[in-house]
């Protein structure tokens, strides 16, 4: 089932569990501050503050959490929808007071890269998130990816990332660099992408949303 995030709450920002030694119970919910942004370009530090570093170790119960919120890539995009009667600040331009496009997020799939075969002795494994606007520019785009391998006690490992992408007055966003460097082909894995995402339209306030993909139970000949 599609996700759609509005403005206001960041659910899936929400659903970023904080880690300092262990992982931080929220009782269910825990809230963030909804970034202020008051000109019509976002700085990329403002949106990052919907996106905390995510937990180097989580149990299986604790990324079931994490991504209880956010969209499986097996459900389709999630959509970025300003919150109903929100309208651009007084400052903003003509342009932005235009109805903004509906962008999305896709965390795309999780596979042994072709690059990577040729680059590294063992090979390499990612995947390409990103955000689409339907080729109209919004204020601010950012996505915060991290990559995950689920050991052979059952816990999820951080293997890569976080990796931070951010652009200003563009329509779409993909980074190419979200990769984890295999260090041997001995055995398949199971791999999880978490990418958390920042859509600001001009003259409103960011929305954030974070979506997943995972390999199958099969996995990828990468350790």
């Amino acid at each position: 089932m599609k996700k759609t995030m509005i403005s206001k709450g960041f659910a899936a920002a929400a659903a970023a569990l904080l880690f300092s030694g262990a992982l931080v119970a929220s009782g269910g919910s825990a809230a963030f501050a909804e970034p202020d942004v008051s000109s019509s370009v976002a700085e990329p530090g403002t949106v990052d503050a919907a996106a905390p570093e995510l937990p180097d170790v989580l149990t299986d119960e604790e990324m079931e959490a994490l991504t209880a919120d956010m969209q499986n890539l097996d459900d389709g995009p999630m959509e970025f929808v300003p919150e109903a009667g929100a309208t651009p600040d007084s400052g903003a331009s003509l342009s932005a007071k235009a109805a903004a496009p509906v962008c999305t997020q896709n965390t795309g799939v999780i596979w042994e890269r072709t690059s990577g075969k040729k680059k590294y002795e063992f090979g390499s494994i990612g995947g390409k998130p990103s955000i689409k606007c339907g080729g109209k520019p919004v204020a601010a785009l950012s996505l915060t990816s991290t990559i995950y391998k689920k050991n052979s006690i059952g816990a999820w490992v951080k293997v890569a990332g976080p990796f931070k992408s951010f652009n200003s007055g563009m329509a779409s966003l993909q980074p190419t660099n979200v990769e984890y460097i295999c260090k041997s082909n001995s055995k398949k894995n199971q791999f999880r992408l978490v990418a958390n995402g920042s859509v600001t339209y001009y003259g409103l306030k960011p929305i954030a949303g974070g979506s997943y993909s995972e390999t199958d139970k099969l996995g990828l000949s990468c350790s």
